[in-house]
């Protein structure tokens, strides 16, 4: 797919809202309150984010982790000496890297919470922000050349593509 720059959302994009989502949203927060009340509620929360945080660097290629290591890095927390058992990978950067990118993808991640929970309102600005928290440790990406070819530039961080 060719880049084409960001559009706004059109004016009645609360319509494009599921009629779903409500009662989900009845049913996600009484699991939340019930969970807690347990105490269980911020072992899940920082797992859920750590597993986010993981998928997310995967996903985006800035580093591969088996299912084994990214399955201990969600249970134990994020940790140096657990990644440096994983298969030598050539094209993985250095592990402290790695550490720093899963880290800048948790505070996205935080920051994205306050979106939810309304403290913030989605404006470019915001969302320049996150893109700036996201690869605040990243200094290059992919991009495709007009001809096709993939090549690496250097990443505006907090910025929209220029070209």
């Amino acid at each position: 797919m060719q880049w084409q720059p960001i559009e706004n959302l059109p004016s009645n994009w609360k319509n494009l809202a599921s009629s779903e989502l409500p009662p989900l949203v009845t049913v996600w927060n009484e699991q939340a309150e019930r969970l807690r009340s347990s105490g269980e509620f911020k072992t899940f929360m920082e797992r859920l984010c750590r597993e986010i945080a993981i998928e997310t660097g995967i996903i985006e290629g800035l580093y591969t982790l088996d299912r084994g290591i990214t399955r201990i890095l969600i249970e134990q927390g994020i940790n140096e000496a657990l990644i440096a058992h994983n298969p030598n990978n050539p094209a993985n950067p250095p592990i402290k890297q790695i550490v720093s990118l899963i880290q800048d993808q948790e505070a996205a991640i935080e920051g994205l919470f306050d979106f939810v929970g309304g403290q913030r309102s989605l404006s470019n600005s915001y969302i320049k922000e996150l893109h700036q928290l996201l690869t605040q440790n990243q200094d290059s990406t992919e991009a495709k050349t007009p001809t096709g070819q993939i090549v690496r530039v250097p990443l505006l961080k907090g910025d929209w593509k220029k070209q």
